[in-house]
C-alpha cells in the first residue's frame, strides 16, 4: 500500500485549513511544548526545595498557580536585581505565550480563506459568548516566532541559573539515542564538553521583546455596541 502524497492527505472533507496555516498551528503548538518543558526547569531553580518535589508541583499545579507561586518564589528569595528582572521578563512573556498557545489550541476554524483564518473560542465564565478572531497567516507565523524567541531565552536564561546555582558541576553532554531535532541542536551551547563548565556564569542572556497578545475581532458595529 503506497502512502498518500501532500496532495491526497488528509481526505479533503477532512480537512481544516490550508497546509501553511496547519503548519503555523503545529509550530506552535509543539514550540509551546517545549516552552513549557523550559519552565519547569526555571521553576526547578527558583524554588528552595528538592528538585524531584519542585517538578512534582510544577507538574500538579495549573499554569496560573505556576506563575503566581514562581512570581512569589522569585520577588522574595531573589536579591539580585537583574537575575529578578530577567526571570519576571520570562514569567511575563511565557504568561501571554501560554494564552494565545491556549486560544489557539482550543477554538474552532471558522473559515480559513487564502490569507486570513478566523477561528472562535467560547468564553469560560458567563455570558459564555464566543470570541472571534481573524488573523492573517503572517501573524499566526509571527505568533509561532516570537513563543520561540521566548523559548530561546527559557533556554539560555535556565543555563545561567543552573550555572550560578552549581558553580561546581562538572557537565557533560550525554550521547543522544536519536538524532537530535533542530532545535535541541540550537539549545545546546558550543562550549567543549570535555571540560566542566567555568565557575562564573557569565552575562545573562539578552531580553526579547514581550509576545503581542492575540485580539478577538470586532466589526464596526459590534465595536460601537461594546
Amino acid at each position: 500500500m503506497t502512502s498518500p502524497t501532500d496532495e491526497e492527505w488528509p481526505e479533503f472533507h477532512r480537512r481544516i485549513g490550508d497546509a501553511q496555516q496547519v503548519h503555523a498551528f503545529g509550530q506552535i503548538s509543539l514550540t509551546y511544548n517545549y516552552l513549557e518543558d523550559v519552565c519547569s526547569t526555571i521553576f526547578d531553580e527558583c524554588l528552595p526545595t528538592d528538585p524531584a518535589f519542585s517538578t512534582r508541583l510544577f507538574n500538579e499545579l495549573n499554569n496560573r498557580n505556576r506563575i503566581g507561586l514562581l512570581k512569589a518564589f522569585v520577588e522574595a528569595n531573589e536579591k539580585e536585581s537583574e537575575p529578578k528582572a530577567a526571570i519576571m521578563h520570562f514569567i511575563n512573556c511565557y504568561d501571554i505565550c501560554t494564552e494565545n498557545r491556549n486560544i489557539l489550541m482550543h477554538s474552532l476554524l471558522q473559515s480559513a480563506d487564502a490569507d486570513i483564518v478566523a477561528f472562535s473560542k467560547r468564553r469560560s465564565k458567563p455570558p459564555f459568548r464566543e470570541n472571534v478572531f481573524r488573523l492573517p497567516l503572517a501573524d499566526l507565523r509571527a505568533t509561532a516566532d516570537e513563543m520561540a524567541a521566548v523559548l530561546d531565552y527559557g533556554f539560555a536564561l535556565n543555563a545561567w541559573l543552573f550555572r550560578r546555582n552549581t558553580p561546581n558541576y562538572a557537565f557533560r553532554l550525554p550521547v543522544p539515542e536519536s538524532t537530535p531535532t533542530a532545535l535541541q541542536i540550537s539549545a545546546i551551547p558550543q562550549v567543549d564538553w570535555s571540560q566542566p563548565l567555568p565557575p562564573e556564569p557569565g552575562p545573562l542572556p539578552e531580553k526579547p521583546q514581550k509576545p503581542r497578545s492575540l485580539m478577538t475581532y470586532l466589526p464596526q458595529e459590534g465595536q460601537r455596541g461594546e
